[in-house]
């Protein structure tokens, strides 16, 4: 079944997210444009991106392309992951390739470039990577093996559906309105549903102190473990998780922990109990166990952060994996 999410950027001017949440299943946020200069950065990202963060909207990220080298194509991807460090994407990294230089480009070169560009990116940290461009550039240019491997994102404003080539999202229209946003927004049809909820699988990531944090094994997805059990329970009585509650740590439990969930300082109840517990059985001392994220809870989610190599901050995405896998 199709979702409907929206694609953002500084155009969109300052966005009421808590407006446009109940009518959309996520967004794609830009970024940036072109080479890692901060002046090329997104004017609106950050709170964008933070709004999203807060609020439990799955999110993806685009960086506008003018890439005509490989040096140009390394520049970008550096720059996506400058803004990206520390966020937790739902939806893919996606290189939007639609500057008229394209034209002067050959396919071969296009798609060294985007290996490039997606290399680097999946080099230092673990996420989907995706091509963005209009029906024409991918009949005409986009057309190699290279560009139907990952995400497809693919621009056609007509009553109908593009053609010739499989794709997870449909940009349909650029004169959309949603409440929260002021004038014509993008808006898109996202046929992948798995692009929402997915959890990005582990990878090992350079921590703050240049070592490589370890990776846990995935193993409770096999056998019981009582703290996974009472995590389940609570989110079954307090949120209206549906999965199992065995014990056993299922697919599902951490699509809803990514979707749902995250702890910010001054968070109360449950889950936070259970993430000091387990933060101090880990040996990251969160403090008393009392179910309030003061100061000694967040001290020992930027101590577990570290360690793994995660972004330091708040605790959501994927850090719920390596807490509950460690």
């Amino acid at each position: 079944m199709q979702k409907q999410i929206i694609d953002v950027s500084h155009h969109n001017g300052e966005i009421d997210w808590n407006l446009v949440k109940p009518h959309i299943a996520g967004a794609i946020i830009r970024c940036g444009y072109g080479d890692d200069i901060s002046s090329q950065d997104d004017t609106q990202w950050s709170r964008n991106s933070a709004q999203c963060e807060k609020l439990g909207i799955p999110y993806g990220v685009y960086l506008y392309s003018y890439a005509a080298t490989q040096k140009q194509a390394a520049s970008e991807a550096a720059h996506v992951l400058r803004l990206i460090k520390g966020k937790h994407l739902s939806l893919p990294v996606y290189w939007d390739m639609e500057e008229d230089t394209i034209a002067k480009l050959t396919t071969r070169q296009l798609e060294d470039f985007y290996q490039i560009f997606r290399s680097q990116i999946q080099k230092s940290i673990s996420c989907k990577v995706g091509i963005y461009s209009n029906d024409n550039n991918f009949k005409t240019k986009l057309k190699g093996d290279v560009f139907g491997r990952d995400s497809v994102w693919i621009a056609r404003y007509a009553a109908a559906k593009p053609e010739g080539r499989k794709f997870d999202i449909w940009q349909y229209t650029s004169k959309g309105s949603v409440p929260g946003i002021s004038g014509n927004v993008d808006m898109n049809y996202l046929y992948d549903e798995s692009l929402l909820g997915a959890v990005p699988s582990p990878a090992l990531k350079t921590n703050m102190m240049g070592q490589r944090g370890p990776t846990p094994v995935r193993k409770y997805s096999m056998l019981y473990d009582s703290r996974v059990q009472k995590l389940q329970i609570i989110l079954k009585e307090n949120a209206g998780y549906t999965g199992r509650t065995d014990g056993v740590a299922e697919d599902t439990l951490y699509t809803f922990l990514s979707k749902n969930y995250t702890v910010h300082e001054k968070d109360r109840g449950n889950l936070i109990r259970w993430t000091q517990e387990r933060l101090n059985d880990l040996g990251y001392d969160a403090g008393y166990a009392d179910g309030y994220a003061e100061s000694p809870t967040m001290n020992g989610i930027a101590r577990f952060q570290n360690a793994y190599g995660l972004g330091v901050g708040y605790l959501g995405g994927t850090d719920w994996y390596y807490m509950i896998e460690s």
